[in-house]
């Protein structure tokens, strides 16, 4: 665990430590175990280091797994196309089929620095064991204001139009996603957010 992660720690917290059984004794038919704590000098210690504790409990419990509407629809499509797969079977297949699974695919392997984030990845593999963790949060949604109205997407022709009710309605993956399109505009200056 992190020094800054420990330093926020509270008394009576529960944390999962690092130990050697060295001992089982079977006493009643009860197991009694004896659990030292090494320390960097071969010995055993009493007081914990921070990296003698992985993490606090409640990080190994059933804490949910936040997807978004777009990352759950592509979740549950990726599990009804390849059913009994394992996990490097499915993260293989998000990252060949990113057009397929865009909004997976940015979530487990483009990080806005250009790094995988790992726990993303363990995240996703605990949704994948357990899909009960799974919590779809509402995404927020925008309009898009460009010079002279709203932007609105006519028979695959963008378009702007006066009336913000009759924009198109964008979230963020979407607007990230339009980006592309829209080079020498910062699409993120443009928007609106829609009140619901």
């Amino acid at each position: 665990m992190k020094y800054e992660d420990i330093k926020k720690a509270k008394v009576g917290d529960k944390v999962v430590v690092i130990g050697i059984v060295k001992n089982i004794d079977a006493l009643d038919g009860s197991y009694h175990y004896r659990v030292e704590l090494p320390n960097e000098c071969g010995g055993t210690t009493k007081s914990l280091r921070s990296n003698d504790i992985l993490a606090k409990l409640l990080d190994f419990t059933d804490r949910k797994v936040k997807f978004t509407e777009a990352e759950k629809k592509e979740f549950d499509k990726l599990l009804k196309r390849h059913p009994g797969a394992d996990l490097n079977d499915l993260l293989n297949t998000i990252y060949d089929y990113s057009k397929t699974y865009s909004a997976l695919h940015k979530r487990l392997f483009r990080n806005t620095n250009g790094i995988v984030d790992r726990k993303k990845q363990f995240e996703f593999a605990r949704a994948l064991e357990k899909p009960s963790l799974i919590e779809v949060v509402r995404e927020k949604k925008y309009w898009i204001k460009l010079a002279d109205g709203y932007l609105v997407n006519v028979m695959g022709d963008w378009l702007t139009l006066k009336n913000k009710k009759d924009g198109d309605i964008f979230t963020q993956f979407e607007i990230d996603r339009l980006q592309e399109r829209f080079k020498a505009i910062d699409l993120n200056k443009c928007k609106e957010e829609v009140e619901e």
